[in-house]
């Protein structure tokens, strides 16, 4: 697992940090030809593994349900502190792809504008 961690003093897009984990799930590849997404944001504030194994047993997310269906394998690619309201800026943003390491090895850490 990649991790990232982003503070109140470190964002930049005044979103209310609280506590809790921000989560980024990379997909092996899309789900469907109509749903080309390879990644999936989520939110929790209990520990993520729990989270995670609620995804795996098909109680997450209706994307993640969909996925294990078809047998698309994901994983959790990078985590951030913050809350639901930074978990709705990036979803707001529409480019979640651009923030995966695996899509993007490069990428590290990034502050929302």
């Amino acid at each position: 697992m990649v991790g990232g961690t982003l503070t109140n003093g470190g964002c930049a897009c005044g979103a209310v940090m609280s506590d809790g984990t921000v989560y980024l799930l990379h997909f092996e590849r899309p789900i469907s030809p109509n749903s080309p997404s390879q990644h999936y944001c989520g939110f929790t504030k209990h520990g993520l593994q729990e989270r995670l194994a609620d995804h795996l047993a098909g109680r997450g997310s209706r994307f993640t349900q969909v996925a294990i269906e078809r047998g698309v394998k994901f994983e959790v690619v990078r985590t951030w502190t913050g809350g639901r309201s930074f978990e709705r800026k990036l979803k707001n943003r529409k480019c979640l792809k651009m923030y995966c390491p695996v899509c993007n090895p490069g990428v590290r850490s990034f502050h929302l504008e």
